[in-house]
């Protein structure tokens, strides 16, 4: 026997009809169950009726039961069997066929009712989620079809995704970035006077507000090149209005205008770390002694040094050892003043500035400061590693009075402290000078650097 039962009208648009499964009971009960469904169903349902349990795994296979209604003298003679039908229908709700409540109480059409509702709330649900793909989907074919790169980041400052567009600018792939640093993905500074700026995605989720196009900014891509880029961004927010994230909306300037930030930025600028180069540091350095000089004031030149810098590009390449250098230049910069001035000399090398500091003593302390910070644990590509640093100083006007002077001068310091045992500080005096000669007659320093 088998048939649809309720409103005929409607059976047959139904999409979710409630499906039974009658095993073994004779044709009276049959009919009693038939007609139960037919007088208290709220809507339309399918009932197959099959005579064993073997036939039932069948037509399981076949089509899937909502309700498995089964004679009770089954339990003495296919307890096996049954077990086998529950595994081909696991969702479905298995009940033995109890004649006398089928007349008494209507527990069949709770039955009934309870199945329809969730089928109701099961197709709701679906229908939701379908919606949701949808409306996701548009989202991310308009993000990675439009011509302005996208870049979102949670509350935390971790990528949580790039458009390809952004994929170009930045450098970073999508799935390489997610989970990165922001200021490792998206690092910016002022094209003109090359200082960091504030991310705008911190800024638009610190004061909840978008914020517009920022002009003259350069992005330092994966590779260490830069272009001029214009941004804004907006903070996301989630269904209780709480901010979730930011999404930063960033594109290339015109060719001219980026070009001619990116030389005058570069000219006085390291690639690779940001931080100003020899150039600018001399040009500060120069303007620092005569300040000084005017104010009365000492000027401190710290010359430092990676120690065994060169086993770490040898063992683990270049890339590795770039990652490092950036996280010392961080570092030293995190350890000064904003009137400071942190320098990428050339290599594993790094100057650092003090104007106007009061004495010798300021420019001992700044030192053990960022020796601390330099033997800190560095974690790049999945290693830990160990770093030290030498480094020299010299002051004005005790050990010169012009840029060159005062940098050679923390330079030779510096070669001091690495033949001292390296890890340390040294200011410069006199008889270093001689000492330099001697050590560099057979370039044993250099060799170990």
């Amino acid at each position: 026997m088998n048939g649809w039962t309720g409103s005929p009208a409607a059976m047959p648009a139904a999409a979710h009809p409630v499906s039974i499964l009658l095993i073994g009971p004779d044709p009276a009960t049959a009919a009693t169950v038939m007609a139960s469904i037919a007088s208290h169903a709220s809507g339309p349902c399918r009932v197959e009726k099959v005579e064993t349990v073997s036939r039932a795994i069948g037509a399981l296979a076949v089509c899937a039961a909502d309700v498995v209604l089964f004679h009770p003298t089954l339990l003495d003679n296919a307890d096996d069997a049954l077990d086998q039908a529950r595994l081909a229908a696991p969702e479905a709700l298995m009940l033995p066929l109890d004649e006398t409540r089928l007349e008494q109480d209507g527990w069949l059409p709770a039955i009934l009712r309870f199945i329809a509702r969730r089928k109701a709330a099961e197709s709701a649900l679906q229908a939701a989620e379908e919606a949701l793909f949808e409306k996701a989907e548009r989202a991310r074919v308009t993000l990675e079809s439009i011509g302005d790169a996208v870049l979102v980041t949670d509350t935390l400052g971790h990528v949580t995704y790039l458009n390809p567009v952004a994929e170009t600018l930045t450098g970073w792939l999508s799935d390489e970035a997610v989970g990165q640093p922001l200021a490792t993905v998206f690092r910016i500074v002022d094209g003109v006077t090359g200082e960091s700026v504030m991310n705008p995605a911190v800024t638009a989720m610190n004061e909840d507000r978008t914020i517009g196009l920022v002009a003259n900014c350069v992005l330092f891509q994966r590779d260490g090149d830069s272009i001029g880029i214009e941004d804004s961004a907006a903070p996301i927010h989630d269904r209780n209005g709480r901010v979730a994230g930011a999404v930063i909306i960033f594109r290339e300037v015109g060719l001219s205008r980026s070009v001619t930030r990116k030389m005058a930025y570069l000219a006085h600028h390291d690639c690779l770390t940001g931080l100003p180069n020899r150039v600018l540091l001399r040009e500060r350095l120069s303007l620092a002694l005569g300040g000084a000089r005017r104010h009365g004031k000492q000027v401190a030149l710290l010359f430092i040094d990676l120690d065994y810098f060169k086993r770490i590009n040898d063992s683990l390449g270049h890339a590795m050892g770039d990652q490092v250098l950036r996280a010392i230049a961080d570092r030293l910069s995190c350890c000064v003043r904003e009137t400071d001035t942190v320098c990428r000399f050339g290599g594993d090398e790094f100057v650092i500035l003090l104007g106007e500091i009061d004495s010798p003593d300021d420019a001992a302390q700044i030192a053990k400061k960022l020796l601390g910070a330099v033997t800190m644990p560095v974690r790049v590509g999945g290693h830990t590693l160990q770093v030290s640093a030498s480094v020299g100083i010299s002051i004005h006007p005790d050990h010169g009075g012009d840029p060159e002077t005062i940098i050679q001068q923390a330079d030779m310091a510096m070669y001091q402290t690495k033949s001292d045992g390296r890890d340390g500080y040294r200011f410069f005096h006199a008889e270093m000078k001689r000492e330099l000669v001697v050590r560099r007659s057979d370039n044993q320093v250099k060799s170990v650097r």
